[in-house]
């Protein structure tokens, strides 16, 4: 649990879950009951970064995040201030959980929900959220996402927020469209 705290200015990640391996089949990695709430992030690279990537083999490592909460925080700036200096532009975003293995990232979730943010411009995009892999049940394996609130530039990355290969959007009117019904409960502005 992270709560009711004040992150700013970080040149990395302000709050983040993370696990790498990348030299074919590694343990099994289980990420539960993680929460980030009530919280005020500003002019950091990410705002909150997480990840459960690798190589292996989906089939054979059932490494997997449950009960992820991110909700109640106000996301702003991110991708500049002390971070700008970093050697990898272009990648800031307030979620982030990247793009692994041409494009898919083996982020495997379940009970994972991002509710009643405000995510205020970003230098380079808003969100980075993708999974190459489905749930054993036959699920996706992407957040719910519900009464955020995001205001951004016209025209701006918004970045990526799909199951399956990573697909970029452009922060404008059909970005609603383009996202689907599922994302429906979110406010756009600019």
């Amino acid at each position: 649990l992270v709560e009711n705290c004040y992150v700013h200015d970080v040149y990395d990640a302000a709050l983040t879950h993370q696990y790498g391996y990348f030299g074919g089949d590694g343990p099994e990695v289980l990420m539960r009951n993680v929460r980030y709430a009530k919280n005020v992030i500003e002019r950091c690279n990410y705002s909150i970064e997480y990840f459960l990537s690798g190589i292996a083999d989906p089939a054979t490592n059932k490494s997997r995040m449950e009960n992820i909460v991110i909700d109640l925080n106000l996301m702003r700036d991110a991708a500049t201030g002390f971070c700008e200096q970093r050697p990898d532009h272009k990648q800031g975003a307030h979620i982030k959980s990247w793009r692994f293995n041409g494009g898919k990232s083996r982020n495997r979730a379940s009970g994972f929900a991002i509710t009643r943010n405000i995510f205020l411009r970003s230098r380079d995009m808003m969100l980075e959220i993708s999974s190459g892999i489905m749930n054993d049940d036959g699920t996706d394996s992407m957040p719910e996402m519900t009464d955020n609130v995001f205001v951004g530039v016209k025209g701006q990355r918004f970045g990526v927020l799909n199951q399956g290969k990573a697909v970029e959007l452009k922060y404008d009117e059909s970005i609603v469209g383009r996202l689907g019904s599922r994302y429906s409960g979110n406010v756009f502005s600019r």
